[in-house]
């Protein structure tokens, strides 16, 4: 990984301690992870999909929901010698809805860092791998069992000029 790289993943990663380091402004608000689907759309290669893995931090400022975002995915494809993947790390605005008092719905949109790669796998050649500014667009469905803990789904949606990735998973998330 370039120099570069590893220092905006630093900085986004550092995020979340400097919004709680402030006085009263930024309140944790929850924590997700959760595994599900993702699919490409590439000029490159034929996408069939495949697993990926999302997470999430987020924070709160007068109802305003700002997250620190991570997606990662690949296709599983035995018939195919070109397997893609891409991993993004956003930041992401966001709001959240009460449609009952156990059901909540979060849309969020942000800026971030996208990576593109895909390999020949008979080869282990790797053909390309580069990155890109993403706009991710995501929602999140989520049913709390209690006060703080959530299942729910979570669709995705990263434009960008590479391969524009579609995901949708499952999530377990904690509220604070």
């Amino acid at each position: 990984m370039k120099l570069k790289t590893i220092k905006l993943l630093i900085i986004i990663g550092l995020f979340p301690i400097f919004c709680i380091s402030q006085e009263n402004s930024f309140r944790i608000h929850s924590i997700s992870a959760g595994l599900g689907y993702i699919d490409f759309t590439s000029k490159e290669i034929n996408s069939s999909g495949g697993l990926n893995f999302v997470a999430d931090f987020t924070t709160n400022y007068n109802e305003n929901l700002i997250s620190v975002y991570f997606n990662i995915g690949g296709e599983v494809d035995v018939l195919s010698s070109e397997d893609g993947e891409a991993y993004e790390i956003s930041i992401t605005y966001g709001r959240e809805w009460d449609l009952s008092d156990r059901l909540k719905f979060e849309a969020h949109a942000g800026v971030g860092y996208f990576n593109w790669g895909y390999s020949n796998s008979s080869t282990f050649n790797l053909l390309k791998n580069e990155t890109t500014v993403g706009f991710p667009v995501r929602a999140k469905l989520i049913y709390y069992f209690g006060e703080h803990f959530g299942i729910g789904v979570n669709p995705n949606i990263n434009l960008n000029s590479l391969a524009i990735t579609y995901s949708a998973d499952f999530i377990l998330q904690y509220k604070f």
